[in-house]
């Protein structure tokens, strides 16, 4: 066997560059958040008409027992947030990653650019969020909830869950709730 004498050259075109100004900015802890955020999520629940609840009953408490479904099994779990995670994940990192690319191949860019970016990314995934409630989730409510209802729309009784999915970014500590305003 014959070693030859090859040599490895590393040439940085532009990556250890691109690593210290997203670190210098904070960029590399940016985040977001979709979903109930307790602030919201502590608000009583409104009770539908011609209904009454034994006692109030908070949005938070809707959004967990139909997410996971109830702990006697009366309530079936209803996933719109782990499943649409599941559904779109490959999609999710993509609109990161291509963020990210934008914003790198841009020298004029600015975090602010860049904050923008992630709001207009978390707006997305708050409608799809949104549309999967809309669209059904199996399985069917029962005769009795339908009749109670007056619809046959799992999930939706009123609309207040849907539209109390939200979102948030942080960019190294930089918090931003709600929809990007320009």
């Amino acid at each position: 066997m014959a070693i030859t004498d090859n040599k490895v050259r590393d040439v940085d075109n532009g990556y250890r560059s691109l690593v210290r100004k997203m670190k210098a900015l904070g960029l590399n802890r940016a985040k977001i958040d979709v979903g109930i955020f307790a602030e919201e999520g502590a608000k009583e629940h409104p009770t539908p008409p011609g209904r009454t609840f034994h006692e109030a009953i908070r949005l938070i408490d809707v959004a967990i027992v139909n997410e996971f479904g109830s702990n006697d099994g009366h309530i079936p779990s209803r996933s719109y947030i782990r499943a649409w995670y599941d559904l779109h994940y490959p999609e999710m990192v993509e609109d990161v990653r291509a963020a990210m690319v934008e914003y790198a191949s841009n020298a004029r860019a600015t975090p602010r650019d860049f904050e923008k970016s992630l709001q207009r990314i978390a707006q997305k995934w708050v409608g799809q969020i949104q549309e999967r409630i809309s669209d059904r989730i199996d399985p069917a409510n029962r005769p009795r909830t339908i009749q109670l209802k007056g619809s046959d729309v799992p999930l939706i009784d009123g609309g207040v869950l849907r539209s109390s999915i939200t979102y948030r970014t942080d960019i190294d500590g930089r918090k931003v709730k709600g929809p990007v305003h320009e």
